[in-house]
């Protein structure tokens, strides 16, 4: 079992999450008991978290659908030279480039750029065989979000694998300043030559990632968790998960922390706080977050 401060699993599986200790976690611990807690967002920076070709991409197809994703900003991507216009104003198609003809074989270069960041990848186009790969998502498991004497409770340590979320791309910048009463693992499974996973409508995750950490309710629907396969030459169709959702119990969870004890630890909810807390809540929340963005 592994415990750690609120400011270690804020920053794991949401990078965006970004705190610090300033606030006393005795006092903390007794306003999150009594309250749901609550902190302002700060606003996305542009950022290239993600493009397509990228420097490990062996080549691509000359009908290839090209990548550049920022939350925020106006993204400009040229190839040799050439301004590629994103395909829609969507959530999805502003991030999404595809030249006015096929790319002929041989060596090109992309270069993507937003706000003062720029990058520029050399590539190789060489044709492919059609894709017909596809993604589909493996497992569901919900872990409650607890607080121990002290310190917020991670989950187990041997499945608390959030390496990959730093490399996690946002679509938009979207805000929720509630924590969650539930931290969701989900798995994915892939056929094919899949380049990345995009998750929940709102985010992409390289393929050699397969496992996503977000906030969620402590009783999620199966339905609400969705996924579809990227692809040299654009996307699979979104599939909803279909599948059981395992959901770990307080004491399974934490049973080294919470056992011997009934009043150790709290659930952290969802409601809203009421207006004669909110004051103290958001003051000590203020000192002790810095930002919160969902992913």
């Amino acid at each position: 079992m592994r415990v750690t401060s609120f400011r270690q699993i804020q920053r794991r599986p949401w990078r965006s999450w970004q705190a610090s200790a300033a606030f006393g976690a005795g006092a903390l611990l007794a306003l999150l008991c009594a309250q749901p807690a609550h902190a302002a967002c700060e606003a996305a920076q542009p950022s290239l978290n993600f493009t397509y070709p990228d420097a490990t991409t062996q080549s691509v197809p000359p009908n290839a659908v090209f990548w550049a994703v920022s939350p925020v900003g106006t993204v400009s991507v040229t190839v040799d030279g050439v301004a590629l216009a994103p395909r829609g104003a969507g959530v999805i198609e502003r991030h999404q480039f595809v030249p006015a003809a096929p790319l002929a074989d041989g060596q090109h270069e992309l270069v993507a750029s937003v706000g003062t960041q720029r990058r520029s990848v050399r590539f190789s186009v060489a044709a492919q065989l059609p894709s017909s790969a596809d993604a589909n998502i493996d497992t569901v498991t919900v872990y409650p979000l607890e607080l121990g004497p002290t310190e917020l409770l991670n989950p187990p340590q041997d499945q608390y694998d959030t390496d990959c979320m730093e490399f996690v791309a946002q679509l938009a910048d979207t805000c929720n300043d509630d924590v969650p009463p539930a931290l969701t693992r989900v798995t994915y499974a892939s056929q094919g030559n899949v380049i990345a996973y995009l998750v929940q409508s709102r985010a992409i995750m390289p393929a050699r990632c397969a496992t996503y950490w977000m906030p969620s309710d402590d009783r999620p629907r199966p339905e609400a968790h969705r996924v579809a396969a990227v692809l040299p030459t654009g996307m699979a169709q979104e599939r909803a998960y279909d599948g059981p959702i395992e959901v770990r119990t307080e004491a399974g969870t934490h049973s080294e922390m919470l056992s011997g004890s009934d009043d150790s630890s709290c659930s952290i909810g969802f409601r809203q706080p009421g207006p004669s807390t909110f004051t103290a809540l958001a003051l000590a929340l203020t000192a002790w977050l810095a930002r919160r963005r969902r992913v």
